[in-house]
């Protein structure tokens, strides 16, 4: 046996003895020391301990025996004394272990939890006063114990396969400038930190792969770089001088259920094509930022809250950057069942070129700027998501970039609740968007929008598309807005579908200084000014809209707008069905202007046009009503049982009135004022009432 002892101490390898208890207790391997083998014990609970072993509980598993030569020694928390070394062995059966041991070596890992494929060969216990001695001999495979606190003056580099890990009773505390893992390596339940009070430790890991960092507590930054595979788990990365986590050429990490906090850099920063996955975690309150992802990073973000930073809470490339890696591809950066709330900067930005971003089902609030800011060729998916309280827009979308927003909830934001500009583009389908200072949603800048099935209420403006912008408006309801339901202006190529527009405090919808616009089988009523209002605009259809019990008129036309209004429905407004005013010139046919207030159609201004195949009937005042210098055609119309006159012509105008039919209205059928130059033809009247001069021709009826 002492020859046996020898050779082994010449090899400076001690047998390879693994104990595997269950729960919380954690064997150690065979230490060699001073020509004695010793296998040390160290459980959370030495009263469980007692117990298990008592009621024959206890059982054992062997690994890679190498042989059982020397006796077994029990060293628990105080538990040294000669009398528990004896109780220990005498209820410990020896022949038992070795029996189990054909079994034992068979399996695949310790308590069926894999460890890197394998398991460790060997197990030491290192405490500060064995450090020196012990640690220069681990090697790959070894699994280190550390009770206490340990400081190293120098860096540590630590070999492959090494599992360093803190002792479950008494504490593990490693004190370094550094830490270097290499392949397999992994710290458990550890708390890292610098060995002076003015710097931060850093775990490096260069081109590592398989390393885990899990349960610990590093008083500092993680660093991977190269190919690194690394998991950082359960653990709280703190008051780092840099960033928290950094990834760079090709890293690929995942944070689960980690925090990061209080660094003067960014908690998680990805560059050179880096990739990393964050699940369940917390990066709050570091200086720099939340989260930072340069070109060619792929991120995904689950589950997790970035919150309380002082820079942007998720920032990707921009564009300043781009110019310096042209040859990566572009970013991949997802969010999903996150919270991006409270950081001094947008909650999410990137303005690279081509990057995707993805957010769905999470929550973007009470950011100091923005929601979302979108800005060069960016991709950005916006689903399922809010964002809400942020001190500027929800979600801004600039420079040739494109935005899907989708099912998701923009209230409360200090400005507008979607923004484009710049050539901009997006697409909102089935979003709520609400109490917003300004609009609810905003196109400017030659931008182009396709809003369709919204929700838009209680905003400053509804849907507001000016300088420029372009688009389709489709099936949104827009009301209880303090201004217009929908506001177009300096744009063209617009299509107004299917919307209904009503409890505005202003216009349902407003069209002015547009072109090339459709406003068509919308629904407009309750507004507190008109049900749609164009004004120099050129080139528009108004067709099939029903504008109702609006407190001025159903539709107005001014300021030389030309227009074809066609099977429009205008009842029941407060001021009247059409109003057309300036220098106007539309094209208005088979209408109806029913039951209003005031007149169905009121000319006036210099104001041209034809007016044909319109049905006027049972309006408070008179159904068609000329004024000022206007001189439209009115052919065709039937107007029948208003109030006032059929048809009331004043001031200097000259119509051309043919071929109508008015016939029991309240006052008389045609009424001529004493300056007006009206011409009739062909109508059938019931009376007509010419006062001054006589019109140049009147047909009888």
């Amino acid at each position: 046996m002492a020859a046996q002892m020898g050779e082994e101490k010449d090899a400076m390898l001690p047998p390879s003895l693994l104990l595997s208890l269950p729960d919380d207790i954690l064997v150690i391997h065979v230490l060699s020391l001073l020509d004695v083998t010793q296998l040390s014990v160290c459980s959370t609970s030495s009263r469980k301990l007692r117990a298990l072993s008592e009621r024959s509980e206890l059982w054992l598993r062997l690994y890679h025996a190498q042989g059982w030569r020397n006796p077994l020694w029990w060293c628990g928390q105080n538990l040294v004394e000669e009398s528990w070394r004896a109780q220990f062995r005498r209820r410990l059966n020896l022949q038992q272990v070795l029996n189990d041991a054909k079994y034992a070596l068979s399996a695949p890992a310790i308590d069926n939890k894999p460890h890197f494929g394998r398991v460790a060969d060997y197990t030491m216990l290192v405490t500060a006063d064995t450090a020196d001695a012990l640690l220069p001999t681990v090697r790959e495979g070894y699994r280190v114990i550390i009770r206490g606190e340990i400081v190293f003056h120098g860096n540590v580099d630590l070999p492959a396969g090494i599992e360093l890990v803190g002792d479950p009773e008494h504490g593990g505390v490693l004190r370094c400038p550094s830490i270097a893992l290499w392949d397999r390596c992994r710290l458990c339940s550890l708390r890292i930190c610098s060995g002076s009070k003015d710097s931060n430790v850093r775990v490096l890991l260069p081109g590592c792969s398989d390393v885990v960092i899990e349960d610990c507590e590093i008083l500092g930054g993680v660093r991977a770089s190269g190919a690194a595979r690394v998991d950082v788990r359960f653990s709280r990365i703190l008051g780092c001088s840099g960033d928290g986590v950094r990834g760079e050429n090709k890293a690929q990490l995942r944070l689960v259920c980690c925090l990061v906090r209080g660094c003067s850099g960014v908690g998680l920063r990805l560059i050179e094509a880096s990739k990393c996955a964050v699940y369940s975690s917390d990066i709050h309150a570091n200086v720099g930022g939340g989260c930072c992802f340069t070109r060619g990073s792929v991120a995904w973000i689950c589950s997790s809250r970035v919150h309380g930073n002082r820079g942007a809470g998720v920032v990707a490339a921009t564009e300043d950057e781009e110019m310096f890696v042209e040859e990566l591809p572009p970013s991949s950066i997802t969010v999903e069942s996150s919270e991006i709330a409270s950081n001094v900067g947008d909650g999410v930005t990137s303005s690279g070129v081509g990057d995707m971003i993805m957010i769905e089902d999470s929550t973007i609030k009470c950011n100091s700027l923005r929601g979302v800011s979108l800005g060069g060729t960016v991709q950005a998916t916006l689903k399922k998501s809010s964002c809400t309280d942020n001190g500027r827009e929800g979600l801004k979308a600039g420079g040739r970039s494109s935005a899907l927003i989708q099912e998701s909830s923009l209230r409360g934001n200090a400005d507008s609740g979607v923004l484009l500009k710049d050539e901009a583009r997006a697409v909102l389908i089935e979003n709520d968007v609400f109490s917003h200072s300004n609009s609810g949603l905003r196109a400017t800048d030659r931008s182009a929008i396709s809003a369709i099935s919204n929700r838009v209420y209680e905003n400053g403006m509804g849907i507001k598309m000016e300088i420029g912008a372009m688009g389709v408006v489709e099936g949104n309801k827009c009301y209880r807005n303090e201004g217009s339901g929908i506001s177009m202006s300096g744009s063209s190529d617009l299509k107004v579908v299917g919307n209904s527009c009503y409890g505005n405090q202003e216009h349902g919808i407003e069209i002015k200084e547009s072109a090339h616009a459709v406003v068509s089988d919308n629904t407009t009523q309750h507004n507190g000014g008109n049900g749609l209002t164009l004004n120099d605009s050129v080139d528009c259809v108004l067709r099939g809209n029903v504008l109702s019990e609006n407190r001025a008129f159903g539709v107005t036309i001014g300021g030389g707008a030309s227009a074809v209004l066609e099977r429009n429905v205008m009842s029941e407004n407060v001021r009247g069905g059409l109003y057309v005013t300036d220098t106007s010139h539309p094209v208005v046919q088979s209408n109806e202007a029913v039951r209003n207030e005031g007149p169905g159609m009121v000319i006036g201004g210099s104001a041209q046009g034809s007016f044909t195949n319109n049905a006027i009937s049972e309006n408070g005042l008179a159904g068609l009503e000329v004024t000022d210098e206007a001189s439209p055609l009115l052919a065709q119309n039937k107007v029948e049982y208003n109030r006032g006159a059929g048809v009331s012509v004043s001031g200097i105008s000259q119509p051309l009135i043919a071929r109508n039919e008015c016939i029991e209205n309240g006052g008389t059928d045609v009424l001529i004022g004493e300056y007006s130059r009206a011409v009739l033809h062909e109508n059938a009247v019931g009376s007509a009432v010419m006062e001054g001069r006589q019109p140049v021709a009147v047909a009888p009826p």
